[in-house]
């Protein structure tokens, strides 16, 4: 037999229910709260869209918990970081010039655009902030000569069963009409075809300028700035087949 209608015991069930619906509800905040980390990521347009493309900073809230959130120079910085967990940038789509005369290893040699010199006082103030990369580590990949001698590096590394790893041969240049030139390639054990490029790997206008000698005399007058790092040029494919 059917229990009577009873319209308390129907309320305070709708009562009830409401309060494990607010409960859960408010549980699934606080875990979002905890779980969720909100990534900052600055570069310039046209890197945004290709990445854009990719899928590669949805919008919402990411399976793992990640929340992407673009940052702009045009608008005030400090507002849009401050609920930032980690800072995602391309440092080198903002700088303005880069000075290796000075051998230290230090990020002053590069000087970037008035929205990124802000951006990188609030990361040394806010050292609990996660930045990838941290600008100290931009050097290296700034400068051509850096990067060999990293590579010359890897020889040096325990090789148990693996095949033992280096960095092809290089040489510095500072004078294209150098009259030692001869004795020098023959000192960095310098083959040729060589790859010359300009010290300077990224962030100014001739960064990517190259040119491919043959001989010692194809180094004269070459229009690549200086200094410049020529390095053995080896047909990856053909170096595989073999």
């Amino acid at each position: 037999m059917a229990s009577p209608y009873n319209p308390e015991r129907v309320d305070r069930g709708s009562k009830e229910k409401d309060r494990e619906d607010e409960h859960s509800d408010r549980s699934v905040d606080e875990e979002l709260s905890i779980t969720t980390v909100k990534v900052g990521y600055l570069m310039k347009h046209s890197r945004q869209k290709d990445f854009a493309k990719r899928g590669t900073f949805p919008d919402g809230v990411t399976p793992n918990g990640l929340l992407f959130q673009r940052l702009s120079f045009e608008k005030p910085l400090l507002p849009q970081l401050e609920d930032v967990d980690i800072i995602l940038h391309k440092a080198t789509d903002e700088i303005i010039s880069v000075d290796l005369r000075d051998s230290t290893e230090s990020s002053n040699a590069i000087t970037y655009t008035k929205g990124m010199q802000e951006l990188k006082r609030y990361m040394e103030q806010h050292v609990e902030c996660c930045v990838i990369d941290p600008l100290d580590k931009i050097y290296p990949v700034v400068d051509r000569l850096k990067i060999q001698q990293i590579l010359n590096g890897l020889e040096d590394l325990p090789k148990g069963r693996c095949c033992s790893i280096r960095g092809p041969n290089f040489l510095k240049v500072d004078d294209f009409n150098d009259p030692e030139m001869d004795q020098r390639l023959s000192a960095a054990k310098l083959s040729f075809p060589s790859i010359v490029k300009p010290q300077v790997a990224c962030g100014v206008a001739d960064a990517h300028s190259m040119a491919i000698v043959f001989k010692s005399e194809d180094f004269k007058n070459l229009s690549v700035p200086l200094p410049a790092v020529a390095q053995a040029s080896m047909d990856i494919l053909a170096a595989f087949v073999m």
